[in-house]
């Protein structure tokens, strides 16, 4: 893999945030920051790549050294890719309400809840329990119980997440009708988040919108990523790299696998091209 680590080739960096850039107790490791530093000095660009809104992206501005207002993010696992100076909108997708509702309709039944985000009303949620708690802590947005049953299609959603537990999840994963895999992407974040990215969007496919709108070859890319939703990331650019605490579906989709979020797996593998 020594012919991928080429000094001074790759533009940009594409970072999932956690299991990746952040550690198991959600902290950004003294040396991994200090590298990212200094490759943006290099003349890098940072860009975070992430399921969250830009508010929670922007909320660990006070652990990076890095300005994040400089900065580019991928949002909402590839449905939109903002400029965090402004959030202004580089790229966007959404999905109408009425697909979210069927897809409720089908998991509802099987104990499993919804939460989601609008491009009208922001962060939703079915129920407030420990699934969307944790959301909420994430995006660092205001958020409501609405009734997803009956959504118009008029509202525009960027994600949607169903929550419960692991084998009612992987069962309503094979029930998914294919209208609605062809309109939205389907992948795993977390055990218990099953969710539903609009437009079939992707972190890579986000990427590869990015690069065209930067004028930036794919194959100067360099990512990291450690879950199921970073697997397009890490298959589309240059070099995909993969945490040593990354699931199966990211350790094949990428060309390097380098150490953990807890030792300093990004710094290990950035202190080698810059």
């Amino acid at each position: 893999m020594s012919e991928l680590l080429k000094k001074n080739y790759y533009r940009l960096i594409c970072c999932d945030m956690d299991g990746t850039l952040l550690d198991s107790n959600k902290n950004i490791l003294p040396r991994t920051n200090e590298v990212i530093k200094k490759a943006v000095a290099s003349g890098m660009q940072f860009v975070i790549a992430t399921g969250r809104p830009p508010t929670g992206v922007l909320s660990y501005q006070d652990k990076l050294k890095v300005n994040l207002k400089d900065c580019l993010a991928v949002c909402y696992n590839g449905a939109v890719t903002y400029r965090l100076k402004d959030l202004k909108m580089l790229t966007v997708h959404t999905q109408e309400g009425s697909l979210i509702s069927e897809l409720y309709n089908l998991a509802a039944p099987l104990g499993l809840t919804m939460h989601g985000f609008s491009a009208t009303r922001g962060l939703v949620v079915s129920v407030h329990n420990e699934y969307t708690n944790k959301e909420i802590i994430h995006a660092h947005v205001p958020w409501q119980v609405i009734d997803f049953a009956n959504l118009s299609s008029d509202e525009g959603f960027y994600k949607c997440i169903l929550s419960g537990d692991v084998q009612t999840l992987d069962k309503v994963r094979e029930m998914i009708p294919s209208h609605i895999k062809q309109k939205m992407s389907v992948m795993r974040s977390a055990p218990n988040f099953l969710e539903f990215i609009a437009g079939a969007s992707s972190k890579g496919s986000a990427v590869a919108e990015l690069c065209q709108v930067l004028d930036v070859p794919l194959d100067k890319v360099i990512a990291f990523g450690d879950a199921e939703n970073d697997e397009s990331m890490l298959k589309e650019v240059g070099l995909g790299v993969a945490m040593g605490n990354s699931a199966p579906e990211a350790l094949a989709a990428s060309k390097l696998v380098t150490a953990s979020c807890d030792e300093d797996g990004i710094a290990q593998v950035l202190e080698q091209i810059i």
